[in-house]
């Protein structure tokens, strides 16, 4: 008959089989999450950059027209 450490050890040796099946599983997974995150990344910078050009811009051809900036678009000091 089996004995409760007995069921431990043979609980240990499942829970080791099917931790490494399932992190064998997971890895593909992890890595193209991280492509797609890197991905992402340079995408928002890209954005962020085209964005603040635009918005550089937008503030001389005002300045140049002599126009006011709509008020929601004035950061408040």
């Amino acid at each position: 008959m089996l004995t409760k450490k007995d069921l431990q050890q043979i609980g240990g040796v499942v829970d080791e089989r099917f931790d490494k099946k399932l992190d064998e599983k997971l890895e593909p997974i992890k890595k193209t999450l991280k492509k797609i995150n890197k991905k992402l990344d340079t995408a928002i910078k890209v954005f962020d950059r085209d964005f603040n050009y635009h918005h550089r811009r937008l503030n001389q051809l005002e300045e140049k027209a002599g126009v006011e900036p709509p008020a929601f678009l004035v950061k408040a000091n």
